[in-house]
């Protein structure tokens, strides 16, 4: 098969097949030996000799990744399940939906931005994602979209699995809008530098 239908299957496989995917760390196609090891999360090699910025460090990745990466291999990042970036997100009807779609996101976002998004997730949240909190009375917090269900003290959220969640007023204690975004700090920890570069082509193509 070509070689970008094989790196899907490297993705789809995942890690619980290391014993094949590292027989393709020595396969002859670099699209499909850098998807082994990605998938594996061994070293696919960096862009320089410097170690990257710190996950917080926002205008660094802004400067570093301002340019380059292949698409093709960001859309597997998207979709790997390592990334958990489509358990939120949807991408061309495929994804989850408790994040904003972003199959056109390159219309109203430039690259700086989808950077930005990325590593700074609580800069900029769009009103429609403000993400809520209850806390009950067993103590246990569960956060996630406020659902349209309201009555007697008791409250309705969408968690990140898409699944929507019921409280009475008796089970509630608090509920509160989140100071920052559902979209957790620090991602950019998870990537390596050319992953996630990678990933910003790939996003910055979707018009």
């Amino acid at each position: 098969e070509p070689a970008r239908v094989r790196a899907e299957a490297v993705v789809a496989l995942g890690v619980g097949e290391a014993e094949v995917l590292r027989t393709l760390l020595q396969d002859p196609d670099t699209v499909v030996r850098t998807q082994a090891a990605r998938t594996l999360r061994v070293s696919a090699g960096a862009a320089s000799d410097k170690p990257p910025p710190s996950a917080d460090a926002v205008d660094a990745w802004v400067k570093i990744l301002a340019s380059g990466g292949d698409p093709d291999a960001g859309e597997r990042v998207f979709f790997s399940p390592m990334s958990t970036c489509a358990q939120c997100h949807r991408a061309d009807g495929r994804g989850g939906t408790v994040g904003p779609d972003l199959s056109l996101i390159a219309r109203t976002a430039g690259r700086e931005q989808i950077v930005r998004s990325i590593v700074a997730p609580s800069e900029e949240i769009a009103p429609q994602y403000q993400g809520w909190e209850i806390e009950q009375k067993t103590g246990e917090v569960l956060t996630g979209l406020q659902g349209h269900w309201r009555t007697g003290g008791g409250a309705s959220l969408i968690l990140l699995d898409g699944s929507e969640v019921r409280l009475g007023g008796d089970q509630v204690a608090t509920f509160r809008a989140m100071e920052k975004s559902l979209m957790p700090e620090g991602l950019a920890a998870l990537f390596t530098v050319e992953e996630l570069r990678d990933l910003v082509a790939y996003l910055s193509r979707r018009r």
